[in-house]
């Protein structure tokens, strides 16, 4: 009803203001079209802040729109706590109601106690003042004296056994009473050692949990994930829980907090929907190598970029006679003392595989027998060898029986291991929920992860089945569906059509150059690797000379298309050397070193003794003769000239 009023009282003032929707919402900071519910009496009255806001925005009392929201403005709480007050709303003037609760005195009743017990002549605005005072203060006396409510609530069992090794059960319920708006997004639940859980040593995280009872409620965890233990966690939800829009306000542990601004899309809330409740059937294995000592387990909501989070403080200690433990490396459970004689379990197991990539939760008042009828003692979860594979037939088209209203696959791939489950033929009523890690480089190009299936051999039937109520976590990199009975289970891969053929590769025109070499001289060694596959690939050539690896280099292809690889040796030793690309061989000599050259002897010339000279008198005298004779005649030429 105060929504209504709330509503149209602001419109009458914003038109008395001349201002627009857009305009006024634009000066609040809000959105217009949720200021549009607010005028409506769609959307309850906003938060203080906001009323404050629109006031200010429309030069209006804001006490005035506090009385039409019936909210305690903040200024005017501290006003409940004078005993003067309190004694004076105790009196006649505060009627009490059929039920023994205070009513709202009415609005000429605090006119007259203004009148009363209040008088400022000539000053309007402290009378109005006291007014809205008086009217938060009865609002806050009749909340004073109703009975006190928890309109959030989360609240975890004590976890029990409590054991190194053991599976841990315990319960989550998280409660929001009736009226109270609360948008939740997500729910996370830790476990650690200690208190805090930012020193723990030990950790493990299950985030993200259901938030709806659906067919197949149930979050699981491998061990192989995070290295916390196996968990299976089943929602239950109770009537009124569901999804939409939240806005309003909530109260956690004597606080409130509001979600107008903008609200957001969550579960958990609906407005008059009454009171309702979530609860989380815990189960952990706690991995035997954790150790002794004190541990909680915290529930935390996340809600509209606000967190609330309660714990429970429990302790582990060593392993019990008679306790179940958590599965061994061995892929072997031993359930004998969780199963009735009827077979009915007494409790949730969760069961792992021998590599830790499968876990099988088998909820408590599951009924397993063997194939004979008798109670189950133990799980054997096992993977499959390449002979025991080799022995079913490969998944197929032709082979594969798909739910009803999906059309047959033209293609198939297999993207894990098989597992043999054990007993043969074991049955389990309801279903228990298998839930498989896979690895997403091993899904095929052209296959999404959307498109995975668990898959069981029908030997009875001669063809691979689909389980039911298949769940794909892209996450967590899990797929979990629902099985019946125990045979041989593997993950596969269907699409619509057939997928080209995968990379292949040939490789030819080895090539050595030079054949023959000296010691230490270089030799380049190439061939040609071509994909002849339908799909790109990738392929590592490796170069070995004499049996040993020399270089190695990875080549990417697209489909049909080559390239040349090339290396660059060298040896020091003389010899013939065998070279080896990934099967293509050839060979290159290494010629040894010339004998060294030895330099001749050099010729000594013989020694010849010297050759005394031989002096010719006879010469010497004639061209002495000559020479004085030819000086007599030249003289004598000379002296007749003269004359």
């Amino acid at each position: 009803m105060e929504a209504k009023e709330f509503g149209a009282r602001l419109r009458q003032l914003r038109e008395q203001a001349h201002i627009s929707l857009r305009e006024l919402a634009g000066k609040v900071g809000i959105d217009f079209t949720y200021l549009s519910k607010i005028e409506n009496g769609v959307m309850p009255p906003p938060s203080e802040k906001v009323i404050l806001a629109l006031a200010e925005a429309l030069g209006t009392d804001s006490d005035e729109l506090f009385a039409l929201a019936e909210r305690i403005p903040s200024d005017l709480a501290g006003v409940l706590k004078n005993g003067k007050t309190l004694k004076l709303l105790r009196s006649k003037h505060t009627k009490q109601t059929s039920e023994g609760k205070p009513s709202l005195p009415s609005l000429t009743n605090l006119r007259s106690l203004a009148g009363n017990y209040i008088r400022f002549p000539g000053s309007k605005v402290l009378v109005r003042t006291a007014i809205a005072t008086f009217l938060a203060v009865a609002i806050g006396v009749s909340l004073w004296f109703a009975a006190p409510v928890k309109a959030l609530d989360i609240t975890l069992s004590d976890p029990s056994p409590t054991v190194i090794g053991a599976n841990v059960s315990f319960t989550v319920t998280i409660s929001i009473a009736d009226q109270e708006l609360l948008p939740i997004q997500s729910v996370t639940l830790y476990i650690y050692d200690g208190s805090s859980r930012a020193a723990a040593t030990y950790l493990a995280t299950c985030s993200n949990l259901p938030l709806q009872t659906t067919v197949s409620p149930h979050y699981t965890r491998t061990s192989a994930q995070t290295g916390g233990g196996a968990v299976t966690i089943t929602a239950t939800a109770a009537t009124g829980w569901g999804y939409g829009y939240g806005y309003g306000y909530v109260a956690w542990q004597s606080s409130g907090y509001s979600f107008f601004t903008p609200g957001g899309y969550g579960y958990g809330y609906g407005y008059g929907a009454g009171a309702t409740s979530i609860t989380y059937n815990v189960t952990w294995g706690c991995p035997s190598n954790w150790s002794t000592g004190s541990y909680t387990a915290e529930a935390s909501i996340a809600a509209n970029g606000q967190t609330f989070a309660n714990t429970k403080a429990f302790s582990l200690s060593t392993a019990a006679a008679g306790v179940p433990t958590v599965p061994p490396p061995s892929g072997i459970t031993n359930v004998s003392e969780n199963v009735r004689a009827d077979g009915v379990f007494t409790d949730t197991v969760v069961a792992n595989s021998d590599d830790g990539n499968a876990a099988l939760s088998i909820l408590k008042g599951t009924k397993g027998l063997t194939e004979a009828g008798a109670p189950l003692s133990t799980i054997s979860m096992t993977t499959m060898t390449a002979e025991e594979q080799a022995a079913l037939p490969t998944p197929a088209p032709e082979n594969i029986v798909v739910p009803e209203g999906v059309a047959v696959p033209a293609d198939a791939y297999i993207v894990s291991v098989v597992y043999d489950f054990a007993p043969p033929g074991a049955t389990f009523n309801p279903p228990a929920t298998l839930t498989i890690s896979y690895d997403e480089t091993l899904i095929p190009a052209g296959v999404s992860e959307e498109d995975l299936v668990i898959v069981y051999w029908n030997e009875t039937a001669g063809k691979w089945e689909v389980l039911q109520n298949i769940v794909v976590d892209t996450a967590n990199n899990t797929i979990s569906g629902e099985l019946s009975h125990f045979t041989a289970f593997t993950i596969l891969g269907l699409t619509e059509a057939p997928l080209p053929a995968p990379a292949a590769f040939t490789l030819s025109l080895l090539s050595i150059l030079p054949a023959e070499v000296e010691i230490g001289e270089e030799i380049t060694i190439s061939i040609t690797v071509a994909n002849t596959g339908g799909q790109s690939g990738s392929y590592e050539a490796t170069l070995k000379v004499n049996d040993v690896a020399v270089e190695t280099e990875m080549v990417t292809l697209d489909a049909g298309t080559s390239k040349k690889v090339s290396f660059t040796t060298s040896q020091d030793t003389a010899g013939t050397y065998t070279v080896d690309i990934n099967g293509t061989t050839g060979s290159f000599v290494v010629k040894p070193a010339p004998p060294p050259l030895v330099p001749p002897k050099p010729v000594v010339p013989p020694v010849v003794p010297p050759v005394e000279p031989v002096i010719n008198w006879w010469l010497i005298g004639g061209i002495i003769a000559g020479v004085v004779i030819l000086g007599t005649i030249i003289a004598l030429v000379v002296r007749r000239r003269r004359a």
